[in-house]
């Protein structure tokens, strides 16, 4: 289906689409593999994996006052004990009265926004439906006549009539809320007051007749599909005066395999070739959605816009293929020969009339190049309605002829043998083998019902019967199996402490059943009820089969909450081959800030899964600040594997902030680039993209980022947008940043905001009222660097030393950054009298100075409280500690060492001014200018207003004969930089130039 048929949808109505498409899909999936596995069931038992990523703080920085966090997320995983699917008739009962439920609210939802007329049709059809559902024998409040299917009734139809009559204008999807409320709440009372056991799936038995029904009403409605679509087949090849014959002969082709297997079903002739027909019904359910569009037209009359045509078609569709999966994962032969049947008279009755329809129609037509495909639903001879009147005779006359009785006896053989099986399973043998032996007088030769007769029979003491049954018998038996399958749906549908109580009561029962331990276990832990959950999984840890389970849970449970525990104790005792314990234990030590004592070997296949992928990603985010970046190489070449893209995100995340850390921001954002371009969180990738370039102190460069997360809905990007805004000097679009931040909810935002507004609108004469805080920030805000006469007033009237010192911090490296180096001295030599307390600004000046002294080329200086600070990566960062350490090799003429440090500073850090610098410097000082060169042209790309690096670029792009291009760099320098100060550099530019000439 093209998608720019919902172009004019409304966006709830493309949610909804989506999701009953999607419920849609999987029945029709269901179905099919049913098909696929009929008649053989199988047994056996599944580990589930849930995910759940918690996000933890790595790295905290300041921006401006404002503390900015690296969060990474944090991988934990939790194991269930799971059945397969089964293939026994209680299981595909509840698969089928979830699909029917969906299916069921859709159409009465729909029947409110109907003409009148249609709805007093589909009300008085509501009402005949209601009373099939046989309510009495469930004895609901203990009552045994109808008056449940009353209260069923009214309690359906007040919301249909509310919005037929009242709300004419509510949207669908509230009609839609109000229906599934509604029979929610009938189902929950079914569950809990009818007085016999198993009712909800008793009570699923009883809409089986109904959903027959609307199987059979389906099965007609696209009984034509196939031969339709050939319509679409011929256009496409060939001449247009071709297309009648082409149409023509597919067609006949077509119908005449169907009597063939007709005439076969018959006994007329003896054709081997045998074609399941539910693939039939398959291919024409798939091709009548596609062609909804194109079938409006006949919907115009009843539904009020042309979206609501589409739920009609998928609420049939989703019971009838719920209704043949069913009966294929049960192998009712009866019914599934019933349903065999249906599909190929309709098939053959209405393939014929609609091939008269376009005869009638569109013969004159095919000559004329026209598209019929286009116009098969406008008829301009025999009516639509003439057609399909026609073929529902021709399909009777097909059933009367072949004894409609037979056809009718089979699906009613279904519906016993279903109620029979739920009679089975609630033990309840008499009325379960009354319903079986029903069955099998409607459908004689009934495999599946004679079958549970037998067993019934052994169970009663028939030791013969006994012994060739065992095996099926001990299906429907109290099992650990069938226990977790009735808890997992009850958890399935948030039912957590029914979950519990079915689990507990299991336990009873089976005292060994480890597997019901584990999951009791984990459904404490969902509760927060973290000793019962540690009780149970003590319990179950010394089982070989469950015990590993038990311990990945226990250490997922450590992980997830806040309880206290040693990570690399935990590991000492674990089994070292579980990659899944391992990644939990590493999501302990991430949430506790540990380091976890764990080597590289694990990572040794290059197929990845989710154990494996989760345990990467735990491992990096471990050990972030000290990994190697050759493990990280390799990591992305794993991630890179087309195979693996499952888990591309999980692993390049938490590596592009490793990448980070390292000092390699080149690679980070590379890494970054690539995500964003995947479509996957795209939202949440920019606004950490962002924090990124506030962490470097590029907040232009994060607006453009934050920008991209805020189109695309992600709930923190107001917040950084307006901090970016805020430190980038953009007061007026800061102020009505900070008003849309003030109108989230939280209270500790509207306050922050709330304050930050009054400090960017308020006059110089209230800064007086303000508290230190807000003194510092109006000074960083609203004060430029560059008036320093008013910037040494306010500053000097602060109270708080410290936050003096952070302001002529901050007013030094705004010189420095735009290479004003004396300036910077002088605003930075006002911090040395200063008394300080805070130990994170003192260190934060010592790396200030270093950087200074540097730039003034003052080395001996740098050396000496070098050598007195003594480990460098306690004030600054990667990129930082390599640039220093460069000079030191330089100094003491180490110059391989140098180059190395030179040349790591060249490839990996664009935004670290001094470092691009410094490297091309010293390539040049090398005589290789070349290199030089390129080392400012890739910096200029990733960081073009840098005033340090354009104004080295500027100097050496002549050397390599490009002076054209140094021009126009020197006119980025002009807009960047003062008069006076673009005027001096031009100056030495030019004498640099005629040095050259």
């Amino acid at each position: 289906m093209n998608l720019v048929f919902w172009n004019s949808w409304s966006r709830v109505h493309k949610r909804l689409f989506q999701f009953f498409f999607t419920t849609l899909l999987v029945s029709l999936i269901v179905m099919l593999v049913a098909l696929a596995r009929n008649p053989a069931p199988a047994f056996s038992w599944q580990h589930l994996q849930e995910l759940k990523t918690k996000e933890i703080p790595v790295h905290t920085f300041d921006v401006g006052g404002f503390q900015l966090t690296h969060n990474s997320e944090n991988y934990i995983i939790y194991e269930h004990w799971l059945p397969n699917e089964l293939n026994t008739n209680i299981v595909a009962l509840k698969v089928y009265f979830l699909f029917f439920t969906i299916g069921l609210i859709i159409l009465l939802s729909l029947v409110s926004v109907l003409p009148t007329f249609s709805f007093y049709v589909c009300c008085s059809l509501w009402i005949f439906i209601a009373s099939f559902f046989q309510f009495e024998e469930l004895k609901i409040f203990g009552f045994e006549n109808k008056i449940f299917t009353i209260i069923f009734i009214i309690t359906t139809l007040v919301p249909v009539f509310y919005f037929h009559f009242i709300d004419k204008n509510a949207s669908f999807f509230k009609r839609l809320i109000a229906s599934t409320l509604a029979l929610l709440i009938l189902l929950f009372i079914i569950f809990q007051f009818a007085l016999i056991p198993l009712s909800l799936l008793q009570f699923a038995t009883n809409t089986l007749p109904i959903a027959m029904i609307i199987f059979v009403v389906f099965t007609i409605l696209v009984a034509h599909e196939i031969i339709a679509s050939f319509l679409f087949i011929s256009s496409k090849g060939g001449r247009q005066s071709s297309v009648a014959k082409h149409f023509f002969l597919i067609s006949g082709i077509y119908l005449l395999n169907l009597w063939l297997a007709y005439w076969s079903k018959i006994g007329w002739l003896n054709w081997n070739a045998t074609f399941p027909f539910v693939i039939l019904f398959s291919v024409s359910l798939v091709l009548a959605l596609w062609n909804l569009r194109s079938k409006e037209i006949l919907f115009e009359n009843y539904f009020p816009n042309n979206t609501l045509h589409y739920f009609y078609f998928i609420g049939l569709s989703i019971i009838a293929t719920s209704t043949v999966g069913y009966f294929l994962a049960t192998a009712n032969n009866p019914t599934l020969i019933g349903i065999n049947d249906l599909i190929l008279y309709s098939h053959l009755g209405y393939g014929m009339m609609f091939i008269v329809y376009i005869i009638s129609n569109f013969l004159g037509v095919f000559d004329k190049g026209i598209p019929i495909f286009k116009i098969i639903y406008k008829p301009n001879s025999m009516p639509y309605f003439t057609y399909r009147l026609a073929g529902l005779i021709v399909t009777i006359f097909f059933l009367a002829y072949n004894r409609w009785q037979g056809t009718t006896n089979r699906m009613m053989s279904g519906f016993n043998a279903a109620k029979a099986d739920v009679f089975e399973k609630s033990k309840e043998g008499l009325l379960a083998f009354g319903y079986y032996k029903k069955s099998v007088d409607f459908a004689p030769y009934n495999h599946h019902s004679a079958t549970k007769i037998a067993t019934l029979s052994a169970n009663n003491g028939n030791i013969i019967s006994e012994g060739q049954y065992l095996q099926e018998a001990n299906l429907f038996r109290p099992t650990e199996f069938t226990i977790v399958n009735e808890a997992n749906w009850h958890a399935q549908n948030g039912q957590i402490l029914k979950e519990i109580l079915v689990l507990k009561d299991g336990i009873k029962k089976i005292p060994s059943g480890n597997k019901l331990k584990n999951n009791l276990g984990l459904a404490f832990a969902k509760l927060q009820l973290q000793d019962s959950a540690m009780k149970y999984f003590a319990e179950c840890k010394s089982n070989d089969e469950v015990g590993k389970t038990a311990s990945l849970n226990i250490v997922g449970m450590l992980a997830e909450n806040n309880l206290q525990i040693n990570p690399d104790s935990i590991y000492s005792l674990i089994d070292k081959s579980s990659i899944a314990l391992k990644t939990n234990i590493l999501a302990l030590g991430n949430r506790m800030n540990n380091k976890v004592n764990l080597s590289y070997d694990f990572l040794t296949d290059s197929t990845l899964n989710l154990f494996s992928a989760t345990l990467i990603g735990n491992f990096i985010t471990n050990h972030h600040t000290q990994i190697d970046t050759a493990f990280l190489t390799k990591c992305i070449s794993y991630a890179e594997i087309k195979k693996n893209s499952l888990y591309k995100n999980i692993i390049l995340t938490p590596v592009a902030k490793a990448f980070f850390e390292a000092g390699q921001i080149t690679k980070a954002f590379e890494l970054y680039t690539e995500l964003i371009a995947e479509g996957e969180q795209e939202g949440k990738l920019n606004a950490e993209f962002a924090l990124f370039f506030l962490d470097l102190e590029r907040p232009e460069m994060a607006l453009e980022k934050i920008k991209y997360s805020q189109n695309q809905g992600f709930d923190q990007a107001p917040l950084l947008y307006a901090i970016a805004l805020t430190e980038a000097g953009q007061t007026e679009e800061a102020i009505e940043a900070w008003k849309e931040v003030s109108k989230q909810k939280t209270e500790t935002t509207n306050k922050s905001a709330e304050e930050i507004i009054r400090i960017l609108k308020a006059p110089k004469s209230e800064y007086s009222s303000f508290s230190e805080k807000e003194k510092y920030q109006y000074i960083r805000f609203r004060i430029p660097f560059r008036d320093s006469k008013t910037l040494n007033e306010l500053i000097e009237g602060l109270k708080d030393e410290n936050l003096q010192a952070k302001s002529y911090l901050w007013q030094a490296k705004k010189w420095f950054q735009i290479d004003e180096i004396v300036k910077a001295r002088l605003a930075f030599n006002k911090i040395q009298n200063l008394h300080l307390n805070d130990l994170g600004i003192f260190d934060k000046i010592r790396y200030f100075e270093l950087k200074l002294l540097a730039s003034e080329g003052a080395w001996d200086a740098v050396l000496q409280q070098i050598s007195e600070i003594g480990e460098l990566s306690q004030l600054c960062g990667r990129s930082e500690k390599i640039y220093f350490e460069a000079f030191q090799y330089l100094h003491s003429g180490d110059t391989v060492l140098a180059e190395r440090n030179f040349s790591w500073l060249g490839k990996n850090n664009p935004y670290f001014d001094e470092g691009v610098v410094a490297s091309a410097n010293f390539f040049q000082n090398q005589d290789s200018i070349s290199l030089a060169y390129d080392i400012l042209a890739q910096a200029l790309l990733a960081n073009p207003k840098s005033i340090k690096i354009l104004k080295a670029y500027i100097m050496v792009a002549p050397k390599v004969g490009l002076d054209r291009f140094a021009d126009s760099a020197l006119l980025t320098l002009r807009g960047l930089i003062s008069v006076s100060d673009f005027k001096e550099f031009n100056s030495l530019y030019n004498k640099s130039k005629e040095i050259m000439n």
